[in-house]
């Protein structure tokens, strides 16, 4: 199964051209729930696993115990193999297939969100790299001793603009996968608001981050619960007046679209 772990600004041409597709054809099939297009983005991860893309079990029985052994393979993709990319077409076709089982809903939204950080956090890399600036553990920006060229400094600023384009995408999924799961199992679990909120800190979107956290907090939630979500909501309240993080001078490309909890 194919697996990239070099980091983006050490890729060469062939190598980050295949992650961007491997990228786009994994979402395509997450966005569209379809088994064309999972068939599509196994192929290309030489995942040879008719499972993905078999006609739907008629019988829920069948339904069941096909989900099941697909939860099973997920997962051991993403705890053994550290095989984010393909764990998420697992997942994603288990949503496909059951699109009710709420924990699974969950989960596939927390893979894609875990891949849009990771995303955004080397978009930020690559970002500062192609100013020849460097950041420190702290947050502090220094200057590269050994500044890329030119030429490479336009490289890492193309890959930061479409490594950032795909994690907001990518973290996009992630809330409406946390949102669906909230809907179907809105009165027992205020949990998916949390993750909602926190999605949204990741796309820049404090306002919504905002409406997630008050909304989690009207839940009878315990002691140590109520007092990190507070504790959250008045961070993301700060910053919405100061507008500015550790890093002020990177800047996201896009935003997430939903302006509101209610869409």
């Amino acid at each position: 199964i194919l697996k990239i772990t070099t980091p983006p600004e050490e890729m060469d041409d062939k190598t980050w051209k295949m992650v961007v597709r491997r990228d786009r054809l994994i979402l395509d099939a997450v966005t569209r729930m379809d088994s064309d297009a999972f068939r599509k983005a196994a192929l290309f991860m030489c995942i040879k696993d008719d499972r993905l893309w078999c006609e739907t079990p008629r019988s829920q029985y069948e339904l069941a115990k096909l989900a099941t052994k697909l939860v099973k393979e997920g997962h051991r993709l993403v705890s053994a193999e550290r095989n984010l990319e393909a764990s998420i077409i697992y997942y994603g076709r288990v949503v496909q297939i059951a699109r009710t089982w709420s924990v699974v809903i969950f989960d596939l939204g927390y893979l894609l969100f875990r891949k849009g950080i990771m995303m955004r956090f080397q978009a930020r890399k690559l970002a500062f790299m192609s100013e020849g600036k460097t950041v420190d553990p702290s947050g502090r920006v220094m200057d590269m001793p050994n500044p890329p060229s030119k030429e490479q400094m336009a490289v890492l600023a193309e890959r930061a603009r479409v490594m950032d384009d795909l994690a907001v995408k990518y973290l996009t999924q992630a809330f409406y996968q946390f949102k669906n799961c909230y809907d179907a199992r809105m009165e027992n679990d205020p949990e998916p608001l949390r993750f909602m909120a926190w999605t949204a800190v990741y796309l820049n979107n404090l306002r919504l981050a905002e409406q997630c956290f008050k909304r989690y907090l009207e839940y009878p939630l315990k002691p140590d619960q109520r007092k990190r979500a507070q504790e959250y909501l008045d961070v993301v309240a700060r910053l919405r007046t100061q507008r500015a993080g550790a890093i002020p001078r990177y800047r996201p490309q896009r935003q997430l679209q939903p302006r509101s909890l209610e869409r």
